[in-house]
């Protein structure tokens, strides 16, 4: 957005605008001029991609009177539309969807980084010298239980771990020792509300190994933070009431503004349950459509199975033809749609349903049903010149009729029927013709096609027949 000022109102069809590399002159799509406030809006079109840098600016422009522009500050922007990355992990222990007790140790570590704004002010400035800057990377991470936030956000401590090569004082020049790395891991504070939740600053201290060159010395890694929670589940679970499920989320964010569309966030669950016991699940088992069931032409698939007992929730995964159709639904049945076959070959299928609570998973029975082809032979009955085909005519402009329908109900596609002419002459010799539904020697009256072939030499036989057809389906039927 750019805004004018001036003793003047500015001359929107005077504005000239710089934007990455091109000049776009108003009135123009991309720009729209609010006279209100002297704002002027560029919309990006197509968008800006990932990562591109954007040098823009005013370029030329005059207020009502005629003045020209007298200052226009040049500006860039870096487009950033990718969320933090992980590094190393995300790692969860115990695994995901176990039924866990109070005194279970959950388990969480990841490495991340984000390559575009970053997380925090310090993953541009390595400098750790003020603490109290570094506590902006609670804006960045931060826990969620159950879909909630916990008083103070759930949000790590802080720390940091200085990784370095050693230079050898000995002698001089100094020498390098890139044999041995050298960690330095120190905890500033413990999170809130958990004392053993810890967000960890990595930096590699390129200016500890002078004189050496970092080739010298492996190289870097890309983390810039290290995420380490290790909290027993009952002290999770009693801040939330003790609940049977627990969903754990760590969100790890950028610094984009949100007036700017961000930020672009990364976020990572893991769902435990508690109780003292489990039923396995039994009795699972499809009801509809039966197995075996054969469907003319269509079926609106509606897949549907009976509920085991056992231990709740009870999620189900369905397949259809060994593919994954809907995951984690808590529904007995499943909509496919309606589907049709309007091939030449029977359609088959086959089905199952797996169901899982927090400890058992039980799979049902593959079930077949098959749809038979739509695509059944249409009809083309002649209807020719009165009183019955295999007479004489003298008209120079014989019409010859043809009732062409389909015996499912499907429309015949005008447009795709062919046909052949024969024109047989008296003295010898044979001419071919072939038409379409489309040919100016044909005319259609509902599904009666009516054929006009002209001119014909007296003592002339003519044949007419239909070739193939087409419905508007797809559905062909070949006569010769």
């Amino acid at each position: 957005m750019f805004q004018f000022e001036g003793c003047f109102p500015v001359d929107p069809n005077s504005i000239v605008v710089y934007m990455d590399g091109e000049y776009i002159y108003y009135p123009d799509p991309r720009l729209s001029f609010n006279p209100a406030d002297q704002t002027l809006t560029y919309t990006a079109d197509p968008p800006f991609p990932d990562g591109a840098t954007i040098e823009f600016y005013i370029s030329d422009a005059t207020d009502i009177t005629g003045c020209e522009l007298r200052y226009s500050q040049h500006c860039s922007v870096v487009i950033d539309k990718s969320p933090p990355e992980f590094d190393e992990g995300p790692e969860w222990s115990p695994a995901c969807g176990s039924t866990i007790n109070d005194s279970t140790v959950i388990h969480f570590s990841a490495c991340v980084h984000d390559e575009g704004v970053g997380m925090t002010p310090f993953d541009s400035d390595d400098s750790l010298t003020d603490e109290s800057a570094l506590a902006s990377i609670f804006n960045s991470i931060y826990l969620t239980i159950n879909g909630g936030l916990l008083p103070g956000g759930g949000v790590p401590g802080l720390g940091y771990d200085f990784v370095w090569q050693t230079a050898t004082p000995s002698g001089f020049p100094p020498s390098c020792d890139c044999d041995t790395t050298y960690h330095s891991s120190t905890i500033f504070y413990d999170g809130f509300p958990f004392s053993n939740f810890h967000i960890i600053r990595r930096s590699c201290r390129t200016d500890a190994i002078w004189p050496c060159s970092e080739s010298d010395c492996p190289a870097c890694s890309d983390c810039d933070w290290e995420v380490q929670f290790d909290v027993p589940a009952g002290d999770i679970r009693s801040l939330v009431g003790d609940p049977v499920e627990l969903e754990l989320c760590f969100h790890i964010k950028d610094l984009l503004r949100e007036q700017d569309c961000g930020p672009n966030d990364t976020v990572v669950c893991c769902t435990y349950y508690f109780g003292v016991s489990c039923d396995t699940l039994v009795g699972l088992s499809l009801t509809s459509p039966a197995n075996g069931f054969s469907a003319d032409c269509s079926l609106d698939v509606n897949l549907q199975w009976s509920e085991p007992t056992g231990s709740t929730p009870i999620y189900y995964d369905v397949y259809l033809n060994d593919s994954l159709i809907a995951d984690d639904i808590t529904t007995t049945s499943f909509n496919v749609g309606e589907i049709s076959n309007f091939s030449d070959t029977v359609m088959n299928f086959s089905w199952y349903v797996i169901a899982q609570n927090p400890c058992d998973t039980d799979t049902s029975a593959v079930w077949h049903f098959q749809i038979e082809p739509c695509c059944k032979p249409a009809v083309a009955e002649a209807g020719c010149p009165a009183p019955n085909c295999f007479g004489f005519s003298s008209c120079e402009n014989q019409p010859v009729y043809f009732a062409i329908y389909d015996t499912t109900g499907q429309t015949i596609d005008h447009s795709r029927t062919y046909f052949t002419i024969l024109v047989f002459h008296e003295g010898g010799g044979v001419d071919t013709f072939w038409i379409t539904g489309t040919d100016s020697h044909l005319s259609w009256i509902g599904d009666t096609v009516v054929v006009h072939w002209s001119p014909i030499a007296d003592g002339d036989s003519v044949v007419i027949f239909v070739d193939s057809l087409y419905t508007t389906e797809g559905c062909r039927t070949q006569f010769h």
